[in-house]
């Protein structure tokens, strides 16, 4: 039998890039108690600033499993609040968006460029292809040679699992995201509605009571805070297989405008060529 009792008055959320919607979230279904927090990255730099000084003060606290990793070597471990952390997953998943990769400066090397690139761009670059080239390789027999089609399906058995490891009742939520329209923006980057049904699950799991009829009303509601970050396409002939429409415009972080197929290669090369990337 489930426990149910009121939430802490104070939560804290040191999560990734989706924690002000899982703020947003658990504020929405918690309204009697007091929900701050920020990425594990502004976390870091706030402190190295001087900005975070003392201990956060919290009665709960929300934290990513990696999250030990990211800021164990680093004084701004020891201000996190002093109470058992609650862990919770943010949700990855790469099925629609296959060919966003991370890209390595070096071959050989663990540093990392800023933000996903196109795996089909990268392999390019390094066998020296033009742009028209680059181009030509978006298609069904490129991404069955890259494994693109059984992606989805990987994906999907490795994120439900991940829900049951934890604990967490997201089996319909799932079903509701496929039946409505992609519900990712890129690998990292779900949307609100993704999120709200995640807040939704970590309450239950605790035990924080919440009225139904609320959350009901906000799900729909929820602001995308990532929106304007990068949208990453479900390419044509991916898209068709899953049922979806898909496209080739790419919106990066900070534009606002859409980049075409040709725009986004000429984009992801010269960016190789200045970060240094061996062709």
């Amino acid at each position: 039998m489930q426990r149910v009792s009121s939430a802490p008055n104070k939560i804290f959320v040191l999560f990734n890039c989706q924690n002000r919607m899982l703020i947003q979230a658990l504020q929405r279904l918690l309204p009697d108690s007091e929900v701050t927090g920020m990425s594990t990255h502004l976390f870091s730099l706030r402190q190295e600033r001087g900005e975070i000084d003392s201990k956060v003060a919290a009665d709960a606290f929300v934290f990513l499993p990696n999250g030990p990793t990211i800021l164990g070597h680093h004084p701004s471990s020891e201000l996190l609040p002093d109470v058992d952390p609650i862990m919770l997953n943010p949700i990855i998943f790469r099925g629609f968006h296959p060919d966003a990769v991370a890209v390595r400066k070096e071959q050989n090397g663990t540093a990392l460029l800023a933000g996903l690139h196109s795996q089909i761009v990268h392999r390019g670059y390094e066998r020296g292809l033009s742009e028209t080239e680059i181009a030509a390789e978006f298609n069904e027999h490129t991404y069955r040679e890259l494994g693109y089609f059984e992606m989805f399906q990987a994906e999907q058995k490795r994120l439900l699992a991940g829900f049951v490891d934890q604990g967490l009742e997201m089996g319909a939520a799932y079903n509701s995201w496929m039946r409505s329209s992609i519900f990712m923006r890129t690998t990292n980057h779900p949307k609100p509605h993704v999120i709200f049904d995640l807040a939704m699950a970590l309450c239950k799991r605790e035990g924080w009571a919440f009225d139904p009829e609320r959350a009901r009303y906000w799900r729909p509601m929820a602001e995308d805070f990532l929106l304007n970050d990068t949208n990453w396409p479900i390419y044509p002939d991916l898209a068709e297989e899953l049922g979806f429409e898909g496209s080739f415009f790419f919106r990066l972080s900070g534009q606002s405008d859409v980049l075409t197929l040709p725009e986004f290669i000429r984009h992801e090369l010269a960016y190789f060529k200045e970060s240094g990337v061996p062709a």
